[in-house]
């Protein structure tokens, strides 16, 4: 699958460049220490003089083809194997120059997407002597986008790939970091794992998302347009992320940017919004499969103590917009609302995030098929007399009631009580609710609603437990130590079974508003 604006923006790029040159370059995005993606095609490409033979040589291949009247060339060289020994990636114009890359590896490339928690440095979370200082990784690089909004889509960029070690580490993405040296860790190092990072703090979503990605999602739409867009549609994605297609990906993390969802655009627009974000970049970058892993957002400002769940537009709405993810194919949520700091919207423990969001990757992407990648997700309820019974995916060895302090292993507070579940019954009023674990499932009553319809957990912007000493009071767990994401539902006795049915042209029934 070939991106057509891929080629037609490289094509102006390139004329521009071949023609202060004259010489073989490669695309920007071509540089010493290279990662290239395994399993995947690799297409080279660059400028040269007009009609010229360009050869490129890397891992035992050798392709060759013409430049075009404009200067530009592309050769792709065959889907490869691991190598993280490093070798020399050579493009040569016939009778002029050559322009040599060294160390360059195969393996896996994740883009690393978000806002001002994704590009939060390694180096501002206090780890020097824990992390920093022992940061040898020489199979993990990373690539940093400098800042570009722009109404049309590049190929330039300025940047190099860079090694992981003691003297670098701190430049890196904490979440990238983390998320990179789990696998290095798990895969005992035999992997290079390259860290494409493209992140702006204080950024939405709308301006990452590429038109490829919207065009069968029409609820969204009306989002795109220059008013409501200062920087303009797709302007982050156009100068961020365009700039590394056509190459292939192993797949992206993303964190944050939720900072529009405070007002009403549609009842589920941050998920359609991931949705758009998956598929465009998956599209963008000609790929069958494209695996996306997010963060649910942390727990922020003073604990909450009211028993009625924020609903609405809200910080506990988008996590639970966060959470519907999982219904997209080759999708993961890291479940954060242990990690966060009251007085800081930007928290230093990156460690939990980055690891958690790379179980997801361990489990689904490198063969790690007994990890439990997430805490227990609500799968179903069920009502019955007073009491209320949740069930869970991702339960892992078992439900715990657990408090997560720090840097510090989840604790398993055995006999402790469990908080943050509230219950309703029709009449709408809300009143802390009894969670009791029985096998693995969550059953909730209160002496104050005697026909329960409604329930919900951890539905505030901070649903954490105060660490306090004796400690008896606790937040749902798997016995693996990661935590329950919220939930919240409205009427546990509706239920509904529906029906799809394969239609024509791809489409999918039942299509009505029911």
């Amino acid at each position: 699958m070939t991106c057509s604006r891929c080629l037609l923006t490289l094509a102006s790029f390139g004329a521009a460049l071949a023609t202060a040159t004259a010489t073989v370059s490669l695309a920007p995005l071509f540089t010493t220490n290279m990662v290239l993606q395994r399993g995947k095609p690799v297409p080279v490409s660059g400028t040269a003089a007009a009609s010229k033979t360009i050869t490129v040589a890397f891992n035992s291949q050798s392709k060759s083809t013409t430049a075009d009247a404009s200067g530009n060339w592309q050769v792709m060289l065959d889907a490869m194997t691991t190598n993280a020994s490093g070798g020399n990636l050579t493009a040569t114009e016939a009778g002029a120059n050559t322009v040599t890359l060294t160390n360059v590896v195969v393996g896996d490339v994740w883009i690393c997407s978000g806002q001002s928690n994704m590009a939060m440095g390694l180096g501002s979370c206090n780890r020097q002597t824990e992390d920093v200082s022992t940061a040898n990784y020489p199979l993990m690089r990373a690539f940093t986008a400098p800042l570009a909004n722009l109404g049309e889509p590049t190929k330039a960029i300025t940047g190099n790939w860079t090694i992981c070690s003691p003297s670098t580490a701190a430049n890196f993405s904490a979440v990238a970091f983390y998320f990179g040296r789990k696998i290095c860790q798990d895969q005992s190092s035999t992997i290079p794992i390259g860290l494409f990072v493209t992140s702006v703090g204080g950024t939405c979503i709308d301006p990452w998302l590429a038109p490829e990605g919207c065009t069968d999602i029409p609820v969204i739409a009306p989002l795109y347009s220059q008013s409501i867009l200062p920087w303009g549609p797709f302007s982050l994605f156009n100068g961020m992320v365009y700039p590394y297609a056509p190459l292939p990906a192993k797949g992206a993390i993303w964190y944050q940017g939720e900072n529009r969802e405070t007002t009403s655009q549609s009842t589920d627009s941050y998920y359609l919004k991931e949705k758009a974000l998956q598929q465009g970049w998956q599209r963008l970058l000609g790929l069958d499969d494209f695996p996306l892993y997010v963060v649910q957002i942390a727990n922020w400002l003073d604990i909450t103590t009211s028993v009625i769940p924020d609903t609405g537009n809200s910080w506990a709405d988008t996590r639970i917009q966060q959470t519907n993810v999982l219904g997209l194919p080759h999708a993961g949520v890291a479940v954060t609302i242990d990690v966060g700091e009251a007085a800081d919207i930007h928290p230093k423990n990156k460690l939990d995030v980055g690891e958690r969001l790379a179980l997801w990757a361990l489990k689904n992407d490198y063969g790690r098929t007994s990890v439990v990648p997430s805490g227990p997700i609500l799968r179903d309820v069920t009502a019955s007399g007073n009491k209320i019974t949740c069930s869970f995916n991702y339960t892992g060895s078992g439900l715990m009631c657990g408090l997560k302090n720090g840097y510090a292993a989840t604790q398993n507070l055995s006999g402790g009580t469990l908080q943050r579940f509230s219950i309703a019954g029709a009449d709408g009023v809300w009143y802390s609710g009894t969670a009791v674990i029985n096998g693995n499932t969550v059953e909730v009553t209160s002496p104050s609603v005697a026909t329960p319809k409604k329930v919900a957990y951890a539905c505030w912007t901070n649903p954490a437990v105060a660490v306090a000493t004796p400690q008896t009071q606790g937040m749902l767990y798997n016995i693996e130590g990661l935590p329950a994401s919220p939930f919240y539902v409205d009427d546990v006795t509706a239920k509904y079974n529906v029906t799809a049915t394969a239609g024509s042209n791809g489409s999918v029934g039942p299509a009505d508003a029911t």
